[in-house]
């Protein structure tokens, strides 16, 4: 879901893009020179649920640990293989 769509979240829009810029700067700084701004919205993505309040967005993002992002990134790498893990399972 984007987080955009909700009023409330929509007039922090640039705040909260600065704030994923400097997570991903973080990252950098810990030696994850390639992760890039795309990818890791689509992380922050797949994470909002429906309703999301703004603190829980920040909160969200400030949390965000490079083992987890990374867990994101390799799953997501299986299934855009050919015969890889399919589609995740349906809770």
């Amino acid at each position: 879901m984007d987080p955009f769509q909700l009023p409330s979240i929509a007039e922090h829009k640039a705040a909260i893009l600065d704030l994923c810029r400097a997570k991903i700067e973080e990252f950098k700084l810990l030696g994850y020179d390639r992760v890039e701004f795309d990818e890791f919205w689509s992380y922050i993505e797949s994470k909002v649920r429906f309703g999301i309040q703004l603190h829980e967005l920040v909160e969200l993002i400030l949390s965000v640990r490079i083992t987890d992002y990374m867990n994101y990134l390799t799953v997501n790498a299986y299934r855009q293989m050919e015969g890889g893990l399919g589609d995740p399972p349906r809770s």
